[in-house]
């Protein structure tokens, strides 16, 4: 019996690989974004290999460092991240990877409330260690930011309001309800 390949599928291997990869990164500042807003330090490692080293603008840290530090802010604030354009450049079992990100931070002092909008690029140094994606090395560029006074109080629409980790109700949610 003879093998036929099927046309436009021959190589597909390395492509499916590179989508493979990418995909994996992407996931990888994903799972970032869920770490630091919900204050999962284990999430948060599981973003970086040992040895990493973060630069979030307070100079090189370790990512022991880094986390510390991160799990040391107000955890009253609520924050989210997004990202948005993601750039990818493989080269083996390394990348070069821009994240284009929006954060946004708000907290309360005494009666008012102020919210704290972020825009910026993570620069980031992937590695693929024993078939993993993780970050090696990360630097922070900010691009603009700026606080404002809210007008009222929002008490949210939603009972399932954010919160940190264990609380946070994407923790709890076991499936469709």
């Amino acid at each position: 019996m003879t093998t036929e390949t099927t046309p436009g599928v021959a190589g597909a291997e390395p492509a499916v690989r590179e989508l493979a990869d990418r995909e994996a990164i992407r996931d990888c500042i994903y799972r970032y974004c869920r770490g630091v807003d919900r204050f999962d330090r284990q999430l948060m490692l599981e973003c970086y290999h040992p040895g990493a080293i973060d630069d979030h603008g307070q100079g090189e840290l370790s990512v022991e460092q880094f986390i510390e530090y991160a799990m040391s802010r107000d955890p009253s604030r609520s924050r989210v991240h997004h990202v948005g354009n993601i750039l990818i450049e493989l080269h083996g079992d390394t990348a070069l990877v821009e994240t284009y990100w929006m954060a946004y931070q708000a907290w309360m002092e005494g009666e008012r409330q102020f919210v704290r909008s972020r825009c910026g690029r993570y620069a980031d140094n992937f590695e693929r260690r024993g078939g993993r994606w993780a970050i090696m090395h990360r630097r922070v560029i900010d691009d603009w930011s700026a606080v404002q006074q809210a007008d009222r109080i929002e008490a949210g629409l939603s009972v399932h309001r954010g919160g940190v980790y264990p609380c946070d109700p994407i923790y709890r949610w076991a499936g469709p309800p």
